[in-house]
């Protein structure tokens, strides 16, 4: 009971709390910038002709996934970039009736960094390929874990496409 009624002590405990979810935060976010540079390194020779390699480093299965890694870190510093950007962005209407933002936010950089590294399938041709997550797609074809990691590739996909549109519409 003396823990219970001591209101520093909770107060303790939900900092600590607090601090575990910044911290494990923080983790997730480093995960991503880290995978991104092992990806980024991966020669493109290995990329084309190393499926079990490929797929030996990029698990999609077990308690070490690094695709599904990828996918939180990316979906925590979208959120992240989200959030900053609602508190800092003011709608006023312009010409036109249209609404424009007045603040155009920056991408945090793990954000920035994955988008620099990791690119869409569909854009394979006009950067070269060695970025695309075509050569993940294709190590695990005809493979059992296919299906999931189709869905955390187009997850990857999306949120280019969600970062292409936010600056479209900032422009």
């Amino acid at each position: 009971g003396e823990d219970k009624d001591n209101p520093l002590r909770q107060s303790s405990k939900d900092s600590q709390g607090h601090d575990l979810k910044d911290l494990c935060e923080e983790m997730c976010l480093a995960q991503l910038e880290v995978l991104t540079s092992a990806w980024a390194a991966i020669p493109r020779i290995v990329k084309e002709d190393r499926a079990k390699m490929l797929r030996a480093l990029f698990r999609i299965d077990g308690p070490h996934s690094e695709l599904k890694a990828m996918r939180d870190g990316l979906k925590l510093a979208e959120e992240r970039w989200k959030t900053d950007s609602t508190k800092r962005t003011s709608d006023i209407v312009g010409e036109e009736g249209k609404k424009r933002k007045l603040i155009v936010e920056d991408m945090p950089r793990e954000l920035f960094y994955f988008f620099q590294h990791v690119r869409p399938e569909d854009m394979e041709v006009s950067t070269g390929g060695e970025k695309s997550i075509m050569w993940i797609s294709k190590a695990y074809r005809h493979s059992t874990e296919a299906a999931e990691v189709q869905k955390v590739l187009k997850e990857f996909a999306d949120a280019y496409r969600r970062a292409e549109r936010y600056w479209v519409d900032c422009v």
